[in-house]
């Protein structure tokens, strides 16, 4: 089940500030029943490709949609928030040092605020995401604030 309304596409694809992305994401988790999930691991980073690494999200977020539980589905934000924060940092190809700030700006300016609604119940990490530098600071943040931690299973049942 999708939590997203048609005009939430329609916001995204406008929205020209990361918190109007945001703003999204807390109308979708409202629409949600508790408790909600969170699946991360890295998209730009890691031993896979960003398709890849979307692919596996996506399969994550399926696996828990598929038992019943409410999966916020972030990614279509999430890729608005990152065409955002490349356009304001000058375009590609960035720095090893400009991609790092453009992180950290995902991280205060995307992350952090939905952690901080207090609308998340649990964060789940697919394996082999551990040195993604987002992912690590999304499961501190967790521990920190007492949102429940899980870590999901690498090979996820077939569609």
């Amino acid at each position: 089940m999708s939590y997203y309304e048609p005009h939430d596409f329609h916001v995204l694809r406008k929205a020209k500030k990361v918190r109007k992305v945001v703003g999204v994401l807390l109308a979708v988790l409202d629409r949600m029943p508790e408790p909600r999930y969170l699946v991360i691991g890295p998209v730009t980073s890691g031993r896979k490709t960003e398709e890849e690494n979307r692919k596996r999200l996506h399969d994550g977020i399926l696996y828990y949609k598929r038992q019943g539980i409410a999966t916020l589905n972030y990614l279509p934000a999430l890729k608005r928030a990152m065409e955002i924060l490349t356009r304001e940092s000058g375009m590609l190809p960035l720095s090893r040092g400009e991609e790092y700030k453009l992180q950290e700006r995902l991280r205060a300016e995307f992350y952090e605020p939905i952690f901080r609604s207090g609308k998340i119940g649990a964060l789940c990490i697919m394996s082999g995401s551990e040195k993604s530098l987002n992912v690590r600071w999304m499961f501190r943040f967790a521990r920190e604030h007492g949102i429940v931690r899980r870590r999901l299973k690498e090979k996820l049942p077939a569609r």
